[in-house]
């Protein structure tokens, strides 16, 4: 006769097996057993139980895994990474990420046009300073009837050109300051030729001028008021002719072209 595994109640255990029940959390009384090389007396049901449960879980895995075979897993990761993306697209703020990239563009385009534009236009300022300020310097000094290779450096140091309000250009005497001087007790800005007569009027300068009583063409007093020609082969430039003075600035001074009355 085999030996029940639980009994529900004390009163139920056969005489002399009591010492081998012991009661449980649930009030039943289980059968001790020692186990002996890996057998032993264990809740089977619960076994099938835990056992049943996992074979379903095996059963859905493999169903699972089954719709997703052929499938390369990197390639599953990508698409899964561009859904994403696409779930989380905010038209509205590409658009405006866009727009702001355009104008940063278009900025740094118009910014280096304009910085090409200035250059071009400093340099074209630069010739036409150049060009009108020595010209009314050479003329103002030839006029004046002083020596224009001499005296021209010191002129230009002290003229510059100015735009009025109006876009006109207009030739000024400044300080050492850059100050617009007064040419009179009305208190009109000096003129070039203002400047000459200063300078023909100082005793730095007064010897680059030519004194009174000059001779006439070709010819220049020397020491002992004898005159002397000009050398052969050299050309000559009337004092009058400031136009003329004012393209030949660089044979004048190296001696190319003399300025005579």
């Amino acid at each position: 006769m085999a030996i029940p595994a639980m009994f529900d109640n004390s009163e139920d255990i056969p005489e002399g097996l009591g010492d081998y029940y012991v009661s449980g959390e649930d009030g039943k009384f289980r059968l001790q057993v020692e186990p002996v090389s890996g057998l032993e007396l264990s809740d089977t049901a619960a076994l099938k139980n835990a056992l049943s449960r996992e074979r379903s879980n095996a059963q859905n895995a493999a169903k699972a895994l089954k719709a997703f075979e052929g499938i390369d897993a990197d390639a599953a990761r990508e698409a899964m990474s561009k859904v994403e993306e696409i779930a989380n697209f905010n038209p509205e703020q590409k658009v405006e990420e866009a727009i702001r990239t355009r104008e940063k563009q278009i900025f740094a385009k118009h910014k280096s046009e304009i910085e090409r534009v200035q250059g071009e236009s400093d340099l074209l300022r630069s010739q036409l300073s150049d060009n009108l300020v020595t010209s009314a310097a050479a003329k103002a000094i030839s006029e004046a009837k002083g020596a224009v290779d001499l005296l021209l450096p010191h002129v230009l140091q002290s003229a510059k050109l100015r735009q009025t309000t109006t876009g006109n250009f207009i030739v000024e005497v400044v300080d050492t300051e850059g100050n617009p001087r007064v040419g009179d007790a009305q208190g009109n800005p000096m003129t070039i030729p203002q400047l000459v007569d200063e300078m023909r009027a100082s005793e730095g300068f007064s010897r680059a001028f030519e004194p009174t009583g000059a001779t006439g063409a070709g010819t220049s007093p020397n020491a002992s008021g004898q005159t002397k020609s000009t050398p052969r082969g050299v050309k000559t430039i009337s004092r009058s002719d400031g136009r003329a003075i004012g393209q030949n600035l660089e044979a004048i001074a190296s001696g190319e072209i003399q300025v005579v009355d």
